[in-house]
């Protein structure tokens, strides 16, 4: 019988996990889920520990390791200094978890996610073992199963052919075995080979036989008109889907902005960098009053690969120290991405293609010899991040600059139907300010410190003959990148201060670290962006972040402090580079704790929270996982300590006597001695008694029924009682 048991157990939990598979293995095909093995051992180790019936405490010890472990091998294996990868866990849960707070879960990292599939896992085959055991019914799991690999099969292009018929036999004698089970055990019949065989072949050859024949008879044409033409149609980039909205990602088009948009995960490329930043595709420099457009005449410098590239927009930072990094396309775009600084490009074992750089757009695209665009798998570019000097910047003044008439014409262009209130907001912005930098600082400031919102959803259209940036500056006061980075932009050429358009991608979203201490990062459609450039005379194009919940401004030297750092040219080591761009990534104390600067990034916060608290965390996060283990594992001798103190000061109440009986009748329990399905009080207490050599069990139990069901009094007598009580319970803590 035993056997059998054991048979039907497997078999059950065997095709329970064959069905949560099948939820797995589209991953792979339509998303970018990879090392799917990991999950799915986790699974079937979760199942196998319920077939087991590994007590509790140690199944959750056995997950939690090999969840810690997985996410160890996926993400942190690269920091193998002692418990470095550990310091790094702690933060990317932190930082995560604000970010969750927050209700910013499309930036959660890759690492995170993982940890939150484990857990959906974890608690999936808990749901199994309750539907197997317990209810004894999985119809409903069968039935989602079968919708989620139908709409996948309709909507996406994995085939879902094979893992429905799959689904189909694994799922109708799952349920047939479980209806048998449910129906003895509601009759009360006995599960004997004999009686389980007369149940289960008529089952297989049923399931076996009507598969075969739904697979072999031929079918019609469909009926009704195929759904999914109809739902795609519905996509805003189809032209048919709601006005105004959009998906975000980057596009040639930026006549007509405005609008909401939806998110698109989609990976666009991957980066291995040693610092995070933004990555600049192209510039547009004429405002319509609806959106940019790229004005006049494009002029082309041609520049091979390792050279330098012809233009610089901004001044070389000569002491920095040069970096190389490599972008993996993913979507084939024709440009390529650069940081700030960028001095050249390569592309592996591609020696023909040469690069174009488009001016004024700033746009750098490969090209074959013949001139013909092409798109390219991967790239390598050369950097070095500029910094500049605060002296340089504050010597322009409307006064001192003296530029062509031409490049002021060009970068202060607005249309002559830019409402007057605009230009009136941006002198009252810069009113009191000398120099530009002064003023482009306030521009940027100004959503900030006025109450405007970061939306992507509820972003009105500009009607018609209203314009863009006057709609968000005084009506609607929320929106996105495009509304803030164009809004600034006209601010500042109302002031006269040469300015344009810039867009790109953020640092996107980290992924994992590699060696020497490159990270790899992923950079999707959800990481567009666009963002300022202000030109100020003798120091180039300098970029600004006006954007809320959002820091990309440049890197500024204060030279004009006596304990400033100065940039020199004295060879830079691999530590000591990585602890520079640690410190810029944190902002100064005094300056946080003004609140006159901007927001900190969540992942900046987490980071100062856990370097200032570090020893706290690891100590609390070895410690209490300890203590909890400790304690629930030394529970049968702590546990009689409280109820002794409980009960010693209310043993003369009869509804501390009952409660005293029962706790006893737990402390029992966790000793190992079991009360036996229909075993009476009586009979337990003499298999007590007997087991302990004494008789309090039996009196205790005669008392307990007498308070029970005759409400006797146990004043009289209730210190005799208390110590036979605790006789007992000292007893059982051995």
């Amino acid at each position: 019988m035993n056997s059998l048991k054991q048979w039907r157990i497997w078999f059950l939990y065997g095709a329970a996990f064959i069905l949560l598979w099948e939820w797995l293995r589209p991953l792979r095909e339509i998303t970018d889920t990879a090392n799917l093995q990991y999950f799915v051992i986790f699974m079937g180790m979760s199942l196998l520990l319920h077939v087991f019936q590994v007590k509790l405490l140690y199944s959750w010890l056995l997950k939690s390791v090999y969840v810690v472990g997985s996410l160890y091998l996926l993400y942190f294996k690269a920091d193998n200094t002692e418990v470095n990868w550990i310091i790094r866990l702690i933060e990317d849960l932190v930082s995560n978890v604000m970010l969750l707070v927050g209700m910013n879960a499309t930036d959660l990292s890759f690492s995170f996610r993982s940890l939150l599939f484990f857990l959906l896992l974890w608690m999936m085959t808990y749901l199994i073992q309750y539907w197997l055991m317990i209810r004894s019914s999985m119809l409903l799991f069968f039935i989602m199963t079968v919708v989620y690999i139908g709409v996948l099969d309709t909507f996406t292009t994995y085939d879902g052919a094979l893992p429905i018929v799959r689904t189909l036999l694994v799922g109708f004698l799952l349920l047939g075995i479980l209806a048998f089970q449910k129906l003895s055990r509601k009759e009360g019949i006995v599960i004997t080979f004999q009686s389980l065989n007369r149940w289960l072949v008529p089952l297989i050859l049923m399931v076996v036989f009507s598969s075969s024949l739904a697979l072999a008879a031929p079918k019609s044409d469909p009926i009704w008109p195929d759904p999914v033409p109809f739902l795609k149609s519905l996509n805003p980039d189809s032209g048919q889907g709601p006005v105004g909205v959009k998906k975000v990602g980057y596009g040639e088009n930026d006549s007509q902005l405005g609008g909401a948009f939806i998110g698109d995960a989609s990976l666009v490329f991957t980066a291995e960098v040693t610092k995070e930043h933004y990555w600049k595709v192209e510039t547009k420099e004429v405002y319509t009053g609806k959106g940019w457009e790229s004005g006049g005449e494009t002029s082309l410098l041609s520049f091979e690969q390792e050279e330098d590239i012809p233009f610089k927009w901004e001044t070389p930072n000569e002491g920095a120290l040069t970096r190389v990094e490599k972008v993996e396309n993913v979507l084939k775009y024709n440009h390529i991405a650069y940081p700030y600084g960028a001095e050249s490009v390569t592309i592996p074992d591609q020696d023909e293609i040469a690069f174009n750089y488009l001016l004024p757009k700033d746009k750098i695209a490969p090209v074959t010899p013949n001139q013909e665009a092409v798109t390219v798998d991967s790239y390598e570019v050369s950097y070095r991040e500029p910094v500049y000097n605060l002296t340089d910047l504050q010597a322009a003044t409307s006064e001192s600059v003296t530029l062509s008439q031409e490049f002021v014409a060009q970068y202060t262009q607005l249309p002559d139907t830019l409402p007057e209130r605009v230009r009136e907001l941006s002198a009252s912005i810069v009113e009191g300010k000398e120099t530009w930098w002064d003023q482009a600082n306030a521009i940027e400031d100004y959503f900030r410190l006025n109450g405007y919102v970061y939306e992507t959803s509820d972003v009105p259209v500009p009607e018609e003959g209203q314009d863009y940036v006057d709609q968000f500056l005084f009506e609607s006061l929320q929106g996105y990148c495009d509304n803030y980075s164009t809004s600034m932009v006209v601010l500042l050429r109302s002031a006269g201060i040469p300015s344009r358009w810039v867009k790109g991608f953020t640092e996107g979203e980290y992924n994992s670290s590699l060696e020497n201490g490159v990270r790899l990062y992923d950079v999707k459609n959800d990481h567009a962006h666009s963002w300022v450039e202000a030109y100020f005379p003798e120091v180039g194009w300098v970029m600004f972040e006006p954007t809320v919940g959002f820091t990309g401004s440049a890197a500024v030297n204060d030279d004009t402090r006596e304990d400033s750092a100065t940039t020199n040219n004295e060879e830079t080591t691999p530590n000591e580079v990585e602890e520079q761009d640690r410190n810029q990534d944190v902002m100064p104390e005094d300056e946080v704790a003004s609140g006159e600067t901007a927001t900190l990034p969540l992942r900046v916060e987490a980071r100062l929270f856990f370097e200032r608290n570090w020893l706290w965390i690891i100590s609390l996060t070895i410690l209490v996982p300890l203590l909890i283990f400790t304690m629930v594992k030394t529970r049968r001798s702590w546990i009689p300590i409280f109820y002794k103190l409980q009960y010693k000061r209310n043993r003369q109440n009869k509804e501390a006597f009952e409660k005293a009986y029962l706790s006893l009748l737990k402390q029992l329990e966790r000793y190992g001695l079991h009360i036996q399905d229909g075993q009476t009080l009586r009979a337990y207490a003499k298999y007590i008694d007997g087991f302990f050599g004494t008789w309090d069990m039996a009196r205790l139990t005669d008392q307990y029924e007498q308070v029970l069901y005759g409400g006797q009094d146990v004043r009289d007598n209730h210190d005799e009682l208390f110590k036979m009580w605790e006789n007992l319970i000292n007893k059982t803590r051995g």
